[in-house]
């Protein structure tokens, strides 16, 4: 916040409303030596200040008005949902025909946008002929343009990514279109979020076509459905064995439907993924991949596996091919034992032994473990010792709200007492961290551990 500007100013006053002293007074104090403060100061004041208070700020003060909207505009979100938006929608009611027919959204947005760097649209409201202006306007106009992003919506099959002009050099010409030259040299990240509804011949198909060279990061989506599974699948394993310096493969976060995108062990062999440092996915995939002889295997940093079943059979059966192995430089480790909705139920004496021992079992396939991530049913103090007590290096557990929120103490006497037993046998570990409940803004809950000289636990110290 600006000296000298009140605070009741940058909040609830209108302009309108403040005496001509105090804007005087308010104004004078901007100036120093008759030298105004340069914009850049100002713009780095305001990059600090929530959208609305900084609205408020624009508003109080017309000197404020240009290195604030430098900022305010910095980032535009256009929703067709917006009040402002649909009052325009609605206005059909009462304008003439030939403005009824014009897009909410008009394909030429963006012909002054010069400076634009990146966009991202939830859905694509264009009809083919739109879609061609659209193309034609990102590319003349917007030459500043370094990434598109486009998010599917339920009823749009995921499109884009050969219609998507992913990096810009003033030395190539990168088309939106896929029959053209297009970034495919450039680009190293792709990343497909949402569900997947799979057709033969469609765009996601178009996709494992291509071959992208310098390719290091792939994360194929959710699969929720799909017209022919077997040829999906041959499709993606092949196209994952064109790009040998993939570091980071994500095979599906979490079960969207029976169908979920798997390796075709036909394809697939010890020349596959050589450079991998970071996996997720099911563990059939992990298995899959283990039986190939995938050298790089031993190499991971990070490793993701999240549950498919409800019994959580497919762990069990993951760890009877993997019995003995040992991801030794894996750092990092992420598991979902989740087998029925979280909720408080559960009684503090219920020991999950399920889960109990595939945490032991994860122990011991990444015993130098440091950072883990653990979907787990609500644990009391005791479950929670017995979950973690094998990973001799862990440092920091983090957990969905729930996992952890249930049996919570709110007292810092209680919450040392309930930290206690793990802090015991997990030497090393500093912080829990307990993820804000999911679609909401509020913060993390972070539990860090005092020791003693000695190591042992005198205290709780709470952030959230």
């Amino acid at each position: 916040m600006a000296k000298g500007v009140p605070r009741g100013l940058v909040c609830a006053v209108n302009p309108a409303d403040v005496p001509p002293a105090l804007r005087e007074q308010t104004y004078s104090k901007m100036d120093v030596h008759g030298r105004s403060f340069p914009a850049e100061l100002w713009e780095e004041t305001f990059s600090h200040l929530s959208r609305r208070d900084l609205v408020s700020v624009v508003l109080v003060c017309p000197e404020f008005i240009g290195p604030g909207q430098s900022v305010l505009y910095r980032v535009v979100d256009l929703r067709q949902d917006d009040s402002n938006i649909a009052a325009t929608c609605n206005a059909d009611h009462q304008s003439s025909a030939a403005l009824r027919e014009a897009s909410w959204f008009p394909p030429n947005i963006f012909q002054g946008c010069g400076n634009l760097r990146s966009l991202e649209l939830r859905g694509f409201p264009y009809g083919i002929y739109e879609k061609h202006t659209f193309q034609d306007c990102i590319l003349h106009s917007c030459g500043a343009l370094q990434s598109i992003t486009l998010l599917p919506t339920t009823n749009l099959e995921p499109l884009g990514v050969l219609d998507v002009q992913w990096a810009w050099k003033p030395e190539l010409e990168l088309r939106l279109n896929p029959k053209h030259l297009y970034s495919a040299d450039a680009l190293t990240h792709i990343a497909w979020t949402g569900n997947i509804n799979h057709q033969s011949d469609g765009q996601y198909d178009r996709l494992l076509n291509y071959t992208f060279n310098r390719l290091i990061s792939l994360e194929v989506g959710s699969l929720a459905s799909s017209d022919n599974i077997t040829s999906l699948n041959e499709k993606v394993t092949l196209f994952i064995k064109r790009h040998p310096l993939i570091q980071h493969l994500s095979m599906g976060k979490e079960k969207s439907s029976p169908t979920f995108f798997q390796l075709d062990a036909q394809h697939l062999d010890n020349t596959v993924l050589p450079n991998l440092r970071s996996f997720e996915g099911f563990p059939e995939h992990l298995v899959a991949l283990f039986q190939a002889d995938i050298p790089s295997l031993v190499d991971l940093h990070t490793l993701s596996v999240f549950s498919n079943t409800e019994n959580l059979s497919d762990m069990q059966v993951m760890f009877s091919v993997l019995h003995g192995q040992q991801f030794a430089q894996v750092t990092r480790l992420q598991v979902d034992l989740y087998t029925q909705a979280l909720n408080h139920q559960y009684e503090s004496h219920v020991t999950f032994l399920p889960q109990r021992n595939l945490m032991i079992a994860f122990a011991d396939l990444c015993p130098n473990a440091i950072h883990i991530s653990a979907r787990l049913p609500p644990l009391h103090r005791d479950p929670l010792r017995s979950m973690f007590k094998s990973f001799a290096s862990l440092e920091t557990i983090s957990f969905p709200h729930l996992s952890l929120s249930v049996h919570m103490p709110t007292t810092p006497e209680e919450q040392r007492q309930f930290f206690s037993p793990l802090a015991e046998c997990c030497r090393n570990l500093r912080q829990i961290i307990r993820r804000r409940p999911e679609y909401t803004h509020l913060p993390d809950s972070v539990y860090t551990l005092r020791r003693s000289s000695l190591g042992e636990l005198v205290r709780v110290d709470v952030q959230q």
